[in-house]
């Protein structure tokens, strides 16, 4: 049996010769690289995402730990940080197809992209873009505590970290003996020191995978995903690779690499890239963001009693506040009127009841599909014999799952609303304010205009 470094020498030459066989196919058809983009992320985002968040919590401190090791706890958001994880991976297909060279602003819009907003834990703010401002660590299942760089090290730490990499992956440069590293290599390297330094408050975990498959596509080379299955060893093989010596961590990057050159040179082929697990891991990542993800609307359908509700607490409240101000401008116009439309059946009034509930006593709420009412001002008497006169519509429609919600003054605005939403009746008040203000105001526009 060959010693470590003879077995990593042959894997980077059938990693190299496969390589050679992607090149010889590129560029790939836009159907074939949109195949393998949604192979690769569909992997990419299970394995990584499942290695910090399925048992473990959003912290990524613990990437550099042996196996066993647990951190402080953080809340979990796992929708979020799907969604975004999602969207840096869209990101790096961005920089690598414009070449771009590898700096600090980089990897913060990357880690803001990761993390999507700003959150709080028991020990400190999380800013997604910027570095750490408090020491991290996490604690050993012994007690041991693990301290990560310190907040005031982390700048000059990265920069250095940086230039190292530049200096290899720099064509010319590359050329020196000292800086003539296999890419494999210099992924493994960043990553390991990228954990060691733990730059952010969180997030490092997926950040250092991510930036490490960065350098591999700018090389030209397909990326490494970790699978969940070799969290274990992930973990070990992080804690006994440095800088200088990373070939621990470069096996399993290398034996990655090679699975996803064989991807590529399929999708390249037009052979199928599914695997028999790859439906499991699409329900896995939907189930997952579902269960996270707060409910936005409750499920229910219509009702007597919700029907019944949504007129009282919505609909009449807002009537209510136009025929205030329709009433107050009534005595400046020559006529106006009121047209209520309940499913086809129209009455008109010269005003409505004090009572507005009588608008109600006649609807069937089992049956009702939609009620309009107009207000109708004619002819400003002071802007005679010029006609000024406007009107505005407010309308309630009832669907089975839904029901809308319909303004019309100077267009049409819908919103769509669903009967598990609770109504409450001052923020329908609220809403309406602002068109019954315009719909004055236009009034007042067309009076100054005459003046012109």
């Amino acid at each position: 049996m060959g010693t470590a470094l003879e077995d990593f020498k042959s894997k980077i030459t059938q990693i190299d010769l496969k390589k050679t066989i992607l090149d010889s196919y590129r560029p790939l058809t836009a159907e074939q690289q949109n195949r393998l983009e949604q192979k690769l992320r569909l992997d990419w985002n299970y394995h990584s995402n499942s290695i910090e968040g399925n048992t473990l919590t959003a912290s990524e401190t613990r990437a550099f730990i042996l196996h066993g090791v647990t951190a402080k706890g953080k809340p979990f958001r796992d929708y979020l940080e799907m969604e975004g994880h999602n969207k840096a991976l869209k990101k790096l297909e961005d920089l690598v197809a414009k070449e771009v060279k590898i700096n600090e602003s980089v990897i913060k819009e990357l880690h803001k992209l990761i993390l999507v907003e700003p959150y709080a834990d028991a020990k400190a703010e999380i800013n997604p873009g910027h570095y750490k401002t408090l020491p991290n660590y996490l604690y050993t299942r012994t007690g041991e505590r693990i301290d990560f760089m310190a907040p005031e090290e982390v700048a000059p730490a990265m920069n250095t970290l940086i230039n190292w990499l530049n200096n290899h992956i720099d064509v010319p440069k590359r050329k020196k003996q000292k800086y003539d590293l296999h890419p494999i290599l210099v992924a493994a390297a960043f990553q390991v020191r990228f954990i060691q330094i733990h730059p952010f408050g969180d997030g490092n975990g997926r950040m250092a995978r991510i930036m490490s498959n960065l350098i591999l596509m700018l090389y030209g080379y397909t990326p490494a995903i970790i699978r969940l299955d070799k969290r274990d060893a992930y973990y070990n093989l992080l804690n006994l690779s440095t800088l200088e010596e990373p070939l621990p961590l470069a096996e399993m990057i290398a034996d990655e690499v090679l699975t996803t050159l064989g991807l590529a040179i399929d999708a390249a082929k037009g052979l199928p890239l599914s695997e028999h697990d790859d439906l499991d891991k699409a329900l896995s990542l939907l189930e997952r963001s579902l269960e996270n993800r707060p409910e936005k609307h409750k499920a229910e359908r219509r009702s007597k009693d919700k029907i019944h509700e949504i007129l009282e607490k919505a609909f009449l409240p807002i009537v209510n506040e136009i025929h205030n101000t329709w009433e107050r401008l009534l005595s400046h116009f020559t006529t106006g009127k009121i047209q209520v439309n309940k499913d086809g059946d129209y009455i008109d009034y010269e005003s409505l009841p004090r009572d507005l509930n009588l608008l109600l006593q006649d609807i069937d709420f089992n049956k009702i599909n939609q009620i309009t009412l107009n207000f109708d001002l004619k002819r400003l008497k002071k802007a005679l014999p010029t006609e000024i006169s406007n009107s505005i519509e407010i309308r309630v429609k009832f669907n089975q799952e839904e029901w809308y919600l319909t303004s019309n003054y100077n267009g049409e605005k819908q919103k769509k609303l669903f009967y598990g939403d609770e109504v409450i009746e001052e923020t329908f008040r609220q809403e309406v304010r602002p068109l019954i203000t315009q719909w004055v105001m236009q009034f007042n526009e067309k009076l100054e205009n005459l003046k012109k």
